[in-house]
């Protein structure tokens, strides 16, 4: 393979009686050309592409070469030589590799539409999806005693924000007495990454507050669903048939709020329930 190579490149040396070295060195500059390209190559196509060009250049060089080509130095052949068994194992590496196969850009799959007919579902979907938010505010309103939102009334809003970074722990180096570090700015407590998650007539949104507070006190994952809210409430004598605003606060302790107000029929119910149900266990699905 490799002498076969070097053919092409002696014809197309020039002739002459005495050597013209110059001739010769810009015969190898251009074999070396090919043999970087030919390296270059990642499949059959593009070496027989160099191959070709090179066969070509060789057969135009040849016409004007004379017929005696000038035999070049020994360091010339040499450097030559080395050309050539890099082009031919380049040459041989590109005929063996396998042809490009299109493959078909794959059609994202669309995420899948999210189910929510409860609070309780609204709320939990919004826990499972929290990232690096924190819970600032939670209310369901005009909830039924079965946990459903009202088709016609009823809506969810949740609002997120970056939880507060906990102040500096003290520095075991301080004195007793000494002055304690200056607390965060007020610049540190806001932020501007705000969204509320909200539902309504089936559908989940989510937009972006302007500014607010970071949390300092989250909202915890709720222990007490709807329907156990309902039922606490139900139990301390609010009326079964209705619809309820239902919140939750994070002090003193974590707790709900459970109201309904009605004043055409002189209807007002105001009860806190503490957050202290059992924790629930799904049914794992079928």
């Amino acid at each position: 393979m490799r002498a076969l190579l070097l053919v092409p490149l002696l014809l197309a040396l020039p002739a002459c009686k005495k050597k013209r070295p110059d001739e010769i060195e810009l015969a190898m500059a251009k074999f070396d050309e090919f043999r970087n390209k030919m390296c270059a190559c990642k499949d059959k196509a593009c070496a027989d592409t160099v191959q070709d060009d090179m066969n070509q250049w060789s057969r135009e060089n040849a016409r004007t070469a004379g017929d005696r080509p000038v035999k070049p130095a020994e360091a010339q052949m040499k450097k030559m030589q080395e050309i050539g068994t890099q082009y031919g194992e380049c040459m041989a590496k590109a005929m063996q590799a396998e042809p490009p196969v299109d493959v078909a850009t794959p059609t994202p799959t669309p995420s899948p539409v999210v189910a929510l007919a409860t609070g309780d579902q609204v709320v939990k979907h919004v826990y499972d999806t929290l990232g690096s938010y924190a819970v600032a505010r939670l209310g369901l309103w005009y909830v039924r005693a079965d946990g459903t939102i009202d088709p016609k009334y009823g809506y969810v809003e949740i609002d997120l924000a970056p939880p507060r970074p906990p102040d500096p722990a003290d520095d075991p180096d301080r004195p007793i007495g000494a002055p304690i570090p200056v607390a965060p700015t007020a610049d540190d407590h806001s932020s501007s990454d705000c969204p509320t998650v909200g539902w309504a007539s089936g559908a989940l949104t989510r937009k972006k507050r302007p500014s607010c507070e970071k949390v300092e006190v989250p909202l915890a994952r709720p222990k007490c669903s709807a329907v156990e809210i309902w039922k606490r409430a139900i139990d301390e004598g609010a009326p079964a048939q209705g619809l309820a605003v239902i919140e939750l606060h994070a002090t003193p302790s974590q707790h709900w709020t459970f109201s309904m107000h009605d004043a055409p029929r002189n209807i007002h119910v105001l009860k806190e329930i503490q957050d202290t149900c059992a924790p629930t266990i799904e049914r794992p699905a079928p």
